[in-house]
């Protein structure tokens, strides 16, 4: 009888231990400059990207967006991550520029770098720009933005803004980009 006393401690001791590691492996954080989008890392799950998954504490709704602290979300889930602040893409070649621009960042901003635009004026002159665009994420849109991109939005969002960038840039003739202030 104390055998079967000892096995019954032991299967329930093997069970609570079993128990505490799933709830500590159970958590996730997203940082205050952050959102995050709850995924699942199902063994059944052959491809590399994530299912996005009901918040296990909003089962109504289809894909919920965390602000920043830590959540209860399960043992096989964790966050895809966004960023909340503004991020920045520049484009330009400008060494000197890109110390200056390094200065004024934040730790929170980051950017993207590329090379400048190459275009020609309305009067077939060739034209090189160097500019800087900024955005910001809407949270109510991540969802929107995850299942357009996934994670490869920005490089979507350089692709547009160079396009129309370019497109803009060429309906001016060379004499504008030297009178006019403002475009």
């Amino acid at each position: 009888d104390s055998d079967s006393s000892k096995v019954g401690i032991g299967c329930c001791a093997c069970i609570a231990f079993i128990g505490i590691i799933l709830f500590a492996f159970s958590w996730g954080s997203v940082e205050p400059t952050e959102w995050g989008l709850s995924t699942t890392h199902s063994p059944s799950h052959t491809t590399t990207t994530p299912v996005i998954l009901p918040s296990l504490f909003h089962p109504n709704s289809q894909m919920t967006v965390y602000d920043g602290g830590r959540y209860l979300i399960g043992p096989f889930n964790s966050f895809i991550k966004f960023p909340r602040t503004q991020q920045t893409i520049k484009l330009s070649d400008d060494t000197d520029a890109d110390v200056l621009f390094h200065s004024i960042q934040t730790a929170h901003n980051s950017q993207l770098l590329a090379p400048p635009l190459s275009t020609r004026t309305n009067e077939g002159l060739s034209l090189q720009l160097s500019v800087s665009f900024q955005y910001k994420l809407i949270q109510a849109n991540i969802p929107q933005l995850y299942a357009l991109a996934s994670t490869n939005y920005e490089s979507t969002f350089l692709r547009i803004g160079r396009q129309t960038l370019l497109a803009i840039a060429g309906s001016y003739a060379a004499s504008d980009y030297w009178v006019k202030e403002q475009f």
